[in-house]
């Protein structure tokens, strides 16, 4: 075999290699929320990841010059972990390709999207700023205060007309550690409110550190919708020792908790039904029917989850709408490669976006901040959706 062929196949075994990784890291964090377990993994990472395709260069470079007979005289273990990586490098090189060439997202069901972008970096940087902050904010190309707001009108056309028009402001992912200044909060707080929508949900994962408790009076408690503003909560939520901290603030400043049941709600002579999911962190999936309380058809049902993986629960109850965040869209997004880490069963597949299955659609916000203060070509978002039927 030709040298110029051995090395195509440790380059594609090499990003094989780190696929399996990566899938292997973002299905841990799927679900699994132990401290110990997510530090650690990191680390472990790191090492997978890197450690090995420098093994594979070594290899590559020391056996330059015997490369027809090379597998020879590498262990049986070595050739077999190398031929898995092989084909895995294949396959997600065809997986990307066709990411690439299909696009998955923005199906038909969206008409209209739109993207305002603020940056507050200006408000953070007169706020009371710590020094992991300010280390973070520094390093050039971060957008961890570079808001978008974006709006997505999407089609319904077998709902009751009457919901035409309604709005709903998604909100994930705040993460109030401390790591970012409260400043930033307020702001996006202000541009929420701006929208002026019917309904604001969040989709989890609010609070991570228990002295920001008072944070949630200070900023979220100034949110404003016409129907009410409702919650659910996320992995980083177990953060507290006792999670009904958190749900007694809520609903002390007017948010309600919609987990584990189903809500009506009239809306010019409609119903909504929201239902809210936190799984697999908290609930108990045998407390929420298929069906809701006096549905009728035409009815607006809604899933609130904190993750995407819930998606097919929230199919399986007849939602038209689910509203998801957790992965943050994967924080740092490679330019042409896009997302690599997302904590999620299927991986990066719904990292982010709009995404339609049989009339059935997710939404999935790249969120508002992170417990890492970091992003690189994913700014943090609040999103509109306009329900048009």
């Amino acid at each position: 075999m030709s040298p110029p062929l051995w090395i195509a196949c440790y380059l594609i075994a090499t990003l094989g290699h780190m696929a399996i990784w990566i899938a292997s890291f973002n299905r841990l964090h799927a679900a699994n929320s132990h401290f110990l377990i997510r530090k650690s993994s990191y680390g472990f990472l790191a090492i997978a990841v890197f450690l090995v395709p420098a093994i594979f260069s070594f290899v590559a470079y020391r056996e330059f010059d015997f490369f027809p007979d090379a597998m020879t005289s590498f262990p049986v273990v070595f050739t077999a972990y190398f031929s898995a990586c092989l084909f895995f490098g294949l396959y997600t090189a065809t997986i990307w390709m066709y990411r690439r060439i299909v696009d998955h997202q923005n199906p038909s069901i969206q008409s209209a999207h739109a993207i305002s972008r603020y940056d507050f970096g200006g408000v953070a940087t007169q706020a009371n700023r710590s020094a992991f902050e300010r280390s973070f904010a520094a390093i050039p190309g971060n957008q961890i205060y570079r808001l978008n707001v974006e709006t997505r009108h999407l089609n319904f056309p077998h709902l009751n007309s009457a919901l035409d028009g309604l709005t709903l402001t998604l909100i994930s992912d705040l993460h109030f550690t401390g790591n970012i200044c409260q400043a930033y909060f307020e702001q996006v707080v202000e541009k929420a409110n701006e929208l002026d929508s019917d309904f604001i949900i969040i989709a989890g994962d609010i609070i991570d550190r228990e002295y920001c408790l008072s944070w949630l009076k200070q900023t979220l408690a100034e949110l404003s919708a016409k129907h009410g503003i409702y919650f659910v909560l996320g992995n980083h939520d177990r953060k507290l020792k006792n999670e009904t901290l958190i749900r007694e603030t809520l609903r002390g400043i007017g948010c309600r908790d919609v987990a584990d049941r189903w809500l009506p709600i009239d809306f010019n002579g409609s119903q909504i039904h929201l239902v809210g999911n936190e799984r697999p962190w908290f609930g108990d999936e045998t407390r929420v029917s298929s069906d809701p309380f006096e549905f009728s058809n035409g009815d607006l049902r809604i899933c609130v989850t904190h993750s995407p993986d819930q998606w097919k629960w929230g199919r399986e109850r007849g939602c038209d709408l689910t509203l998801a965040g957790h992965t943050h869209g994967g924080q740092i997004r490679i330019p042409l490669l896009g997302p690599v880490i997302s904590p999620s069963y299927f991986g990066v597949k719904y990292a982010s976006g709009i995404f339609c299955h049989n009339g059935k659609v997710m939404v999935v916000s790249r969120g508002v901040s992170g417990e890492e203060p970091i992003r690189f070509n994913c700014p943090p978002e609040i999103t509109q959706i306009k329900i048009q039927v």
